[in-house]
């Protein structure tokens, strides 16, 4: 039986595989408008596949064999509130009240999801 790292890992690839096999179709009909990527766009590429996709997913998998379905949604739920934060100090953006307001919610709910006896 393989180890649950290496069945993340598995399960990770073929989760990319699988969906770049459906998107293979749906780029090939915008090919009229490509152009040929310098090593600039390529290591982009090499960094958002490598390191946002495949770590991403790869880290899923291993926070839901260790903590559990419901304390990884709710850290899922984060994602928009990082995001908008990191806008927010990297690129000066500004965020509404009812933003912030929802962000304070999310937080709230992670924290409230990882009380002891819950």
């Amino acid at each position: 039986q393989k180890r649950p790292a290496a069945r993340n890992l598995s399960l990770t690839a073929w989760q990319n595989l699988i969906g770049a096999a459906f998107m293979l179709p749906l780029a090939l009909t915008e090919r009229r408008g490509w152009v040929l990527a310098g090593p600039t766009v390529w290591l982009n590429i090499l960094y958002l596949g490598l390191f946002c996709s495949a770590l991403g997913y790869f880290l899923y998998q291993y926070a839901l064999a260790r903590l559990g379905a419901v304390a990884v949604v709710a850290y899922v739920n984060l994602i928009p509130v990082v995001s908008a934060a990191g806008g927010l100090l990297l690129l000066g953006e500004t965020l509404a009240p009812v933003q912030m307001a929802g962000g304070m919610v999310v937080i709230a709910g992670v924290f409230l999801v990882n009380q002891p006896g819950r």
